[in-house]
């Protein structure tokens, strides 16, 4: 029986059933798949920041592709090391094998919800790898503004580096330092941990609900990969506390500054995360305690230390993380 898109997309995400899914993933490798990747000209960002994909994958398809050529089909994608017949029917729903590396065209996609109460719009424009950028709203025809996102991605001269501005996803290692999507067992499966997506991407959610929002950029050299971040948590429910001004005004909650450097092997990968985390002492959200207060900032600091590698057909995630005014965590998953 021929595997349907939702089946594929329980077994990408590692989820025991389609119900296990969460709509921030589903409403993902929906986008996806109606962008397939190709397989045979993406980079390693565009591998890794996609999913669909273990760290042991991304390395092994690359290596293939190296020596041997062009995958051509999904057939041939399932005899990589890494890969079996089922994955590759998965992952056929999401990945193209064209053997020459497609032109990149500018395309724009818009989607519109009206209910009886509330509406909301989500436009994307982008040209392949080297730019995107997208905008969403939702809300009540009363006026209320519910939700706001936005964001940029530029591939900069050399492909080697990528900026990120607005909202953005991140995810490194296992996500005990850095992780803003999900919590760590929704879903539960050690599949899911890892092949989440790794690294920093643009957000497409309609309310980019789970995104963080400031600037970053990653960079490419080699073997290694380095990621920088600022971001200021609160930055948008103020902003939409400001919009909605006659219901009230939320301050912004702080600062966070992030740093990750990665190396990849072609049986494993490593990484090393930094967070420092600002904010006001007198509370967060409580403007007029603020106002009142002494205006010092507490600041807390990450850091965490991951591997991530595949043996004989056995995959093992790990990290280990801890810091000042933060416990110490660890997370193994086979």
């Amino acid at each position: 029986m021929m595997m349907t898109l939702i089946e594929a997309i329980a077994l990408i995400v590692g989820a025991v059933s389609p119900e296990e899914v969460t709509d921030s993933e589903m409403e993902r490798l929906i986008w996806r798949s109606r962008h397939p990747l190709n397989i045979n000209s993406a980079s390693r960002r565009a591998l890794t920041e996609s999913g669909l994909f273990s760290d042991f994958q991304v390395v092994s398809l690359l290596d293939y592709i190296s020596s041997a050529g062009a995958v051509l089909s999904r057939s041939e994608l399932s005899v990589i090391d890494g890969f079996d017949r089922e994955i590759a029917e998965a992952l056929a729903f999401f990945v193209t094998f064209g053997n020459s590396p497609p032109r990149e065209h500018w395309s724009l996609e818009s989607r519109l919800y009206a209910g009886t109460s509330v509406y909301g719009l989500h436009s994307c424009i982008s040209k392949g790898e080297t730019f995107e950028l997208s905008a969403a709203g939702a809300g009540t025809w009363t006026g209320r503004l519910d939700a706001l996102s936005f964001s940029a991605a530029l591939l900069l001269p050399g492909r080697k580096a990528r900026l990120y501005v607005g909202d953005f996803n991140l995810r490194f290692g296992q996500g005990l330092a850095a992780w803003n999507t999900m919590s760590l067992d929704d879903p539960s499966s050690a599949a899911s941990l890892i092949r989440r997506p790794t690294g920093m991407k643009p957000s497409r959610s309609m309310t980019g609900k789970y995104a963080q929002t400031g600037l970053g950029c990653s960079f490419d050299t080699g073997p290694v990969t380095f990621s920088v971040a600022a971001v200021v948590p609160g930055m948008k429910k103020a902003l939409i506390g400001e919009i909605n001004s006659s219901r009230g005004k939320t301050d912004i909650a702080g600062l966070q500054g992030l740093f990750n450097c990665s190396w990849w092997h072609r049986r494993f990968s490593l990484g090393f995360t930094s967070v420092v985390e600002g904010v006001p002492s007198s509370g967060i959200g409580d403007a007029e305690n603020r106002r009142q207060g002494s205006g010092l900032w507490r600041c807390t600091a990450d850091f965490s230390v991951d591997f991530r590698g595949c043996f004989s057909g056995f995959d093992l995630a790990s990290e280990l993380a801890g810091g000042i005014g933060q416990p110490l965590r660890a997370v193994v998953s086979a």
